[in-house]
């Protein structure tokens, strides 16, 4: 029963870092293992794309779990001579785009209905739905 507390009382953070001076062969995986946290979120690193090498920069997203700390994942970075720095978010950059709202469709109960809708007209002459036949 006292696992339960244990996970009552932790409160896990995502906490993404910028990472660079990292070496040309490094990948993801190196990445990852470098950060010594239980669960690593992603992991990603910069490549050339003309030689599959790294180019010094990438990113890493890290859950802290009880008992793990930013600066301790930093500490992980710093061993290993690379230059760690939380991530921050673009300002200028906006989740949503501005404008009116994006209507959505509804969903149809009555299809047959719902396309008789879509073909009456306000002269039914012109499709000759006029119900009679006139003779000039």
């Amino acid at each position: 029963m006292g696992g339960y507390s244990k996970a009552e009382t932790s409160k896990p953070e995502v906490i993404e870092f910028t990472l660079s001076g990292l070496g040309t062969a490094v990948d993801a995986r190196d990445v990852k293992k470098m950060a010594g946290a239980r669960h690593v979120v992603s992991a990603t690193v910069d490549e050339d794309n003309m030689k599959g090498t790294c180019l010094g920069t990438g990113k890493v997203s890290v859950r802290l779990n009880q008992g793990e700390t930013r600066e301790q994942i930093e500490l992980n970075f710093t061993k290993n001579g690379i230059a760690v720095r939380e991530a921050a978010s673009d300002p200028r950059k906006r989740p949503a785009m501005t404008g009116p709202p994006k209507e959505f469709a509804k969903e149809v109960q009555n299809t047959k209905s719902h396309k008789q809708g879509f073909l009456t007209t306000s002269t039914p002459e012109a499709y000759g739905n006029s119900g009679g036949y006139q003779v000039q």
